[in-house]
């Protein structure tokens, strides 16, 4: 099941005034990390970007139809005052909202209805510590769509821990870097998973734009296993966690 992007794959940017009062933005195209991230977006649903920045995927939600109304968020006032720029150049002032918000600390209404929370462009550890101060979101029509830069096995790790299930994952490649999207939804079961499952996901069921790119990024995890193997080994150290899971990954890549 390959990934089918939204908009056409270019480099987005966002348009002037003039080109928005021409009709010529009427989409926004989105590069394969945010596209990824929209494509889990429920349709009819109320969006909340956290860490918005420029605010590009409540824009190209709301230009798309997918969402009745949208919150761009950030903890610092330039990201804010530029999203809400490019908001205002899109005309869609009177449907999404920009605040400056610490994490989830504005979303207070309850019961919450239904959300899709975006936290994307962060690291892990961050990305759960922001899911796990607001526990009114830990309802089942609260959707999390998060895009961890670096340390996804924190963010795994918290929803298995706190009674979120995994709906699904996809990996897609930006200029020449893989991203992990992980889609997860509130049912209250604790969940139990191990290192390495933590670390990769279940590979089995991660979504891959192409056979390419899954065999590209499992070489590449591969390859970075083996060089802090190395490392660890040089320096009198023990890497059997790193050599296992070389192992798996190779098994995996076997077997498919």
């Amino acid at each position: 099941m390959g990934h089918k992007p939204l908009f056409p794959y270019v480099q987005y940017i966002i348009m002037n005034k003039n080109d928005f009062m021409d009709n010529k933005a009427t989409r926004l195209p989105l590069r394969p990390r945010l596209d990824a991230v929209m494509s889990f977006i429920r349709d009819g649903t109320m969006l909340a970007d956290t860490g918005t920045d420029h605010a590009l995927v409540p824009i190209a939600a709301c230009l798309y139809g997918k969402c009745t109304r949208a919150y761009a968020t950030d903890i610092n006032s330039g990201p804010v005052e530029r999203a809400r720029n490019n908001v205002a150049l899109y005309g869609l002032s009177d449907v999404i909202t920009c605040i400056k918000a610490d994490g989830l600390s504005w979303l207070t209404d309850a019961p919450i209805l239904q959300y899709d929370i975006v936290i994307a462009g962060m690291g892990g550890e961050t990305i759960a510590d922001i899911i796990g101060k607001n526990e009114l979101i830990r309802t089942p029509s609260v959707r999390l769509i998060l895009q961890p830069m670096t340390k996804p096995e924190k963010v795994r790790l918290f929803l298995a821990g706190n009674g979120y299930k995994t709906i699904a994952e996809k990996v897609v490649t930006e200029d020449g870097k893989y991203y992990v999207i992980i889609c997860a939804e509130y049912d209250g079961i604790i969940r139990s998973i191990d290192d390495f499952t933590a670390a990769y996901g279940t590979l089995e069921t991660i979504i891959f734009s192409s056979d390419t790119d899954k065999e590209g990024y499992i070489h590449h995890s591969i390859e970075v296993l083996s060089r802090r193997a190395e490392g660890k080994e040089t320096a009198g150290l023990t890497a059997a966690t790193e050599r296992d899971f070389i192992d798996r990954l190779t098994a995996y890549l076997g077997r498919r």
